[in-house]
């Protein structure tokens, strides 16, 4: 204990001491020592002992009660080393022996301390293990004596030897002695009620857990009776607790030889994890991970384990994966939608530089008549031929253009834009590829006002609108397109989105298709969110659609009822005081008399560049011809060039590479950017570092001269 003799005596009659009856039972026996002389001989030693042996019968009681309390854990939780943990217990006390009956008073163990002597008398105590309100088992603690008479003998003899002073001293040390017991059985049970305590603790953490979890439990016999199960259960397969009484684990496998693989692989290992198999949810297939593993039926609170404590049953999680499955295959989808994006890409930038030759041989065919004629000579056939042959080239490189729109990934290209011309572009597309029963109309306000817009955007938000209203028409219908200028205060749509008060262009898309059912209308703009089949769409188009309107700075609103059609409202806020940057207003007609200077163009397509040269040779300009930007750069160091038609997709070097070495080599170099690309990010860096501008391809012949013109007259002081 640590404690001096002085202080042991001074803490027993401290009033905040724990050991109150040792206390008390000082502070009675003190004024009665002198009086009884040697009566205190014998009486201190009897009352030592009838008070000692009280104490270890309530000692051993508290320690019977506590292994019973522990006793269906502990054989539960080790149960093949259940008798070594009760063994540690009595090497920690002063227990002798401890012996354990079952319910029918058989004796099922006997556990001895390293000390046991039989010859010993003992002080025995018995509780009942209760399991489920019934015994369960009895459990019985015996302390050995001896050392109780020992002490009460040595009192004796002192007592007598040593007269009254003593018998004094005989009082103390029984004190004492009833002290340390009172402090060791405070010390028990404390220890009870922390290991009590622990074990709520622990019954309650696991009984939350079970309850609570996300995945489905089930503790079942092997042949599949399911014994216990949590809410979660329930849940995933739509089942009321009913429909358990007559359910069995084997009914939810598709396939019995399954489940028959996955029980054989539990036997064999004592648990199967994340195993990946289809389980039937009502009349359907659900994909689910599930888990299994091996438990002594000890471990659960059961009437089945009762019957048949020894057997072992089986803890069946399962996780519902339907959502991740589905979003795999909508990843895929997805994937499958970028790389046909891509392939358009490549194979419409290759058809552009075809359709280069096509479009401007026919304009120098039609310019050749010209000069003969001294004039448009439109009667002649090989001159409607080349009109022709232009018109044609003309519509597939606008097809070209939007194919490389749709494939394109950079940033908006914001410009001021009037709607209806986009609109206009948007129709041209749909009346190729719409089906005929499909009558389109448009509607459109005259004198609609400006947005700031990227044109290929908007129109890609428009296609799949429309896109959705032909899907809703499969036996035909009207699909109806109107724009006008409207001014909203503060208005609330379906998406949740709050206008903000202000002038607005709206572009009114409505079909007479089927309609969209309430339940689901506030969803149609959620990602992979779609009503149609694996094979028709991937729930991305609104939501694509919304994603631009929202990048513009607009809103978009829907109305639809079954079987009445739908009607898409796009809102985008007018561009004030802008006005929209036309072609005709950068490529007017200049006066394109014979022009000088060496120009170098570089091109990876021979077609492109014998075109180049073919015009600006016509033109009085001296042209040199590089097929990459190796060659172009080795030219352009030995010749002087006053200009460079430089492309932007080649191989070897970009054209953004071939830039920046010609801006080393020559600060001052002029360089005119070609591409059959919209203004994208690199052309749009290359211009703000001195590119003098940018020619789209397939070339027009005026637009060609006039920038080739501009560029060689700029840094020029007249």
């Amino acid at each position: 204990m640590g404690k001096s003799f002085l202080s042991r005596i001074k803490s027993l009659f401290e009033l905040k001491s724990p050991y109150r009856f040792t206390r008390i039972f000082a502070l009675k026996m003190f004024p009665l020592s002198f009086l009884v002389g040697l009566f205190i001989c014998v009486a201190i030693p009897a009352s030592y002992y009838f008070i000692r042996t009280q104490d270890i019968k309530k000692e051993a009681g508290v320690h019977a009660e506590y292994l019973a309390s522990i006793f269906k854990e502990v054989v539960e939780t080790t149960p093949e080393t259940w008798e070594e943990g009760i063994r540690s217990y009595i090497s920690r006390t002063n227990i002798s022996f401890v012996k354990i009956y079952d319910r029918n008073r058989s004796l099922v163990s006997e556990i001895y301390a390293p000390s046991f002597s039989p010859k010993t008398s003992f002080i025995t105590e018995e509780k009942a293990a209760y399991y489920a309100g019934k015994v369960y088992a009895f459990v019985v603690v015996g302390i050995s004596l001896a050392t109780t008479k020992a002490e009460a003998l040595r009192l004796l003899f002192y007592s007598g030897v040593s007269g009254t002073f003593i018998g004094i001293l005989l009082f103390l040390l029984p004190v004492l002695e009833i002290n340390r017991v009172e402090e060791q059985v405070n010390e028990s049970r404390k220890q009870l009620l922390d290991e009590q305590e622990k074990l709520k603790l622990s019954e309650e953490k696991y009984r939350a857990l079970f309850e609570f979890a996300p995945d489905g439990i089930v503790i079942s016999t092997k042949d599949g009776k399911i014994v216990s199960y949590n809410q979660s259960f329930l849940n995933i397969f739509s089942l009321s607790e009913r429909d358990i009484e007559k359910l069995n684990m084997k009914e939810l496998y598709l396939q019995s030889t399954i489940r028959d693989e996955i029980m054989k692989e539990l036997h064999e290992k004592g648990y199967v994890q994340n195993r990946e198999v289809f389980l039937k949810k009502g009349n359907e297939q659900m994909p689910a991970l599930i888990s299994l593993k091996l438990i002594r039926c000890q471990a659960l609170s059961s009437e089945i384990c009762t019957d048949n404590p020894e057997q072992m049953l089986v803890e069946n999680i399962i996780r519902d994966i339907s959502v991740q499955k589905k979003m795999e295959q909508q990843l895929i989808q997805a994937q499958k939608m970028e790389s046909i994006g891509v392939l358009a890409g490549g194979v419409a930038h290759d058809f552009n530089n075809l359709l280069a030759g096509v479009l401007g041989y026919a304009e120098l065919i039609k310019a050749h008549i010209d000069s003969i004629s001294g004039g448009e000579d439109k009667e002649n056939p090989i001159y409607r031929y080349a009109e022709m042959i232009e018109k044609s080239a003309n519509r597939a490189s606008d097809l070209t253009q939007k194919l490389l729109a749709f494939a394109r990934r950079s940033e908006f290209q914001v410009e001021s834009v009037n709607l209806n011309e986009i609109i206009e572009e948007t129709v041209d597309i749909l009346s190729r590829t719409i089906e005929k029963t499909i009558i389109i109309k448009k509607e459109l306000e005259p004198n609609l006002d400006l947005v700031e817009a990227d044109p290929s955007q908007m129109n890609q938000a428009l296609l799949n609108i429309c896109i959705n209203a032909r899907d809703a028409m499969p036996n035909g219908g009207i699909l109806k397109i109107k724009t006008f200028n409207t001014h909203l205060e503060r208005k609330f749509f379906i998406t949740g989105d709050t206008s903000r008060p202000g002038n607005y262009v709206a572009v009114e898309i409505s079909d007479t298709g089927l309609g969209i059912d309430k339940s689901i209308i506030h969803r149609i703009f959620e990602p992979f969110f779609t009503t149609k089949g694996k094979t028709k769409g991937t729930g991305l188009g609104l939501s694509m659609v919304y994603g631009i309107v929202r990048k513009h700075g607009g809103y978009i609103d829907v109305k639809s009822e079954l079987g009445h059609g739908s009607v898409f409202t796009i809102y985008l806020p007018v561009c004030e005081g802008k006005t929209r940057q036309r072609k005709e207003e950068i490529c007017k007609k200049a006066d394109l008399d014979k022009g000088r200077g060496r120009i170098l163009v570089v091109d990876d397509e021979e077609i492109v560049r014998e075109l180049a040269k073919e015009i600006l040779t016509q033109r009085g300009y001296e042209v040199i011809l590089a097929e990459d930007g190796i060659e172009g750069i080795s030219l352009y160091q030995r010749n002087k060039i006053d200009l460079v038609i430089l492309d932007m997709v080649m191989p070897k070097k970009t054209g953004q590479e071939v830039f920046e070495e010609l801006k080393k080599i020559d600060p001052d170099g002029r360089v005119v950017i070609a591409t059959g690309y919209s203004i994208e990010q690199q052309a749009q860096e290359m211009l703000s570092k001195g590119a003098l501008g940018l020619v789209k391809k397939p070339y027009q012949i005026e637009e060609l001269l006039t920038i080739v013109k501009k560029a060689l007259q700029t840094g020029i002081t007249p």
